[in-house]
């Protein structure tokens, strides 16, 4: 199927079962009066791209057996759509199963530990040398060629929830939480996620333990520990001292303590 037939697949199979909001492929008007595609549109593009993906990876679109020793999980290919503001406060999204054309309204984040809505098949790429890991492949998806995509999905292997967790949690102890993020990863993380107020907030040194206490850091851990392990061992991974992590790329604290857009730097990090 030419992959122009593909998005339009996509989308006239789910269209009437998703929020307007959120599987829109109209375009925006921009500040400056230029057109922009709106997130409904880039949802829609990057659902296509992974089936196109998924179908030259396997050689075709069937559901796929988790590959753990011993897992008889079985899950599909699908996409996890929602809002992601809503999903911080819990609001749910639409899980969308490509072969069947199901829609799954969830009522919370399926990734939670603490989730307790619908059953999900959910499966997930997983890096099977984490040290090696330079890229999470929903990002690939979301902004990187085809060719891209398959060369990631060949150092990966699909596996079940389960399974997916329990092999990070082994990996986060193995290597001491450190392994690192992608900058990219890490800076959104900090900004988005932790959020602290200055850098003496984010790991608080003795002189600043009574105001801040443990520090933004470790109170997102502490918080992500009994929620959403994907978040928590992610949260591990960060480093204290983010500059001196990423130097190369030219880590700034006001990239992510005073909502300022990041510049792209020469070296092509932020």
């Amino acid at each position: 199927m030419d992959y122009k037939d593909l998005i339009k697949e996509v989308f006239n199979v789910f269209k009437d079962k998703l929020p307007y909001d959120l599987w829109n492929i109209d375009y925006e008007i921009g500040k400056n009066g230029k057109s922009k595609r709106t997130n409904g549109l880039d949802r829609v593009f990057r659902f296509a791209k992974k089936v196109r993906a998924w179908e030259e990876h396997y050689g075709n679109t069937n559901p796929r057996g988790c590959e753990a020793d011993g897992c008889d999980v079985v899950g599909p290919l699908s996409y996890y759509a929602f809002n992601r503001a809503g999903q911080k406060n819990d609001e749910g999204g639409y899980y969308l199963i490509y072969h069947t054309g199901e829609a799954i309204k969830t009522n919370g984040n399926p990734r939670k530990k603490n989730y307790a809505g619908p059953k999900i098949p959910w499966m997930e790429f997983d890096h099977i040398d984490a040290k090696g890991k330079e890229n999470e492949i929903g990002k690939v998806i979301q902004s990187r060629r085809m060719e891209d995509i398959l060369e990631e999905m060949k150092i990966c292997q699909l596996l079940c929830l389960k399974h997916h967790r329990a092999k990070s949690e082994g990996e986060s102890g193995a290597y001491g939480g450190k392994t690192k993020l992608p900058y990219l990863e890490a800076v959104n993380l900090i900004k988005n996620y932790i959020k602290p107020k200055s850098r003496a907030h984010y790991v608080p040194e003795k002189i600043h333990a009574r105001r801040y206490s443990k520090g933004a850091l470790d109170e997102a851990i502490k918080k992500a520990k009994n929620t959403d392990l994907a978040l928590y061992d992610d949260l591990k991974r960060l480093p204290r001292n983010p500059v001196s992590t990423y130097k190369e790329e030219g880590f700034k604290w006001r990239y992510v303590t005073n909502n300022e857009s990041i510049k792209n730097k020469k070296k092509g990090g932020l």
